[in-house]
């Protein structure tokens, strides 16, 4: 029986110390002692599921007991008038710190590799979204099947780096990458 008795005990540490809930801390400067708040696309709504006062260094931890559904959440700025955008998944404690001054161009990610491939793809996507836009308008005007390959061709090579599927096919990425292809 004693020798049982170090399973249970065991058991309830590796329980007690697993990843449970959700934990992102965030730094979003220059805000300091406002709140900011951790929203979730619903339709044409974005429900705010947390929010957090920053402290007097800008930073702040969204905290919950139970794991949110992956998805495209956003983080709201204090007055809700701006946000920018995070992919939670598999990985949901991880950090990341911004300034809204250089948002569109920086966002530092620790722990959470595929914010870091989410934030190169809008980057990306931002430089080439015109190119894009017209090559799905010409798509969609097509009036041969010639015309159809051509631009279908040049929207898969400016969308087809960022679906790596065989690196990170257990990942939510893909089918979000080949959801926004399509739109």
């Amino acid at each position: 029986m004693k020798k049982l008795l170090p399973i249970p005990v065991l058991l309830l540490t590796v329980a007690v110390f697993a990843q449970n809930g959700y934990e992102i801390k965030v730094t979003l400067k220059p805000f300091k002692n406002e709140y900011i708040y951790l929203g979730h696309y619903s339709g044409k709504q974005y429900p705010i599921i947390d929010s957090v006062k920053l402290n007097d260094k800008s930073e702040g931890v969204f905290k919950g007991p139970k794991k949110l559904g992956g998805g495209i959440y956003l983080i709201a700025y204090p007055a809700k008038n701006n946000f920018f955008e995070i992919l939670i998944d598999k990985q949901q404690h991880f950090s990341v710190a911004a300034d809204t001054a250089t948002l569109k161009k920086q966002k530092d990610f620790i722990n959470s590799p595929d914010n870091l491939l989410f934030n190169t793809y809008q980057s990306y996507m931002a430089d080439k979204g015109k190119e894009i836009d017209i090559a799905r308008r010409n798509l969609t005007a097509a009036a041969t099947a010639k015309d159809s390959i051509h631009w279908n061709g040049q929207l898969k090579k400016w969308i087809q780096p960022f679906l790596p599927i065989e690196e990170i096919s257990s990942h939510k990425i893909p089918i979000v990458f080949s959801a926004l292809y399509f739109i």
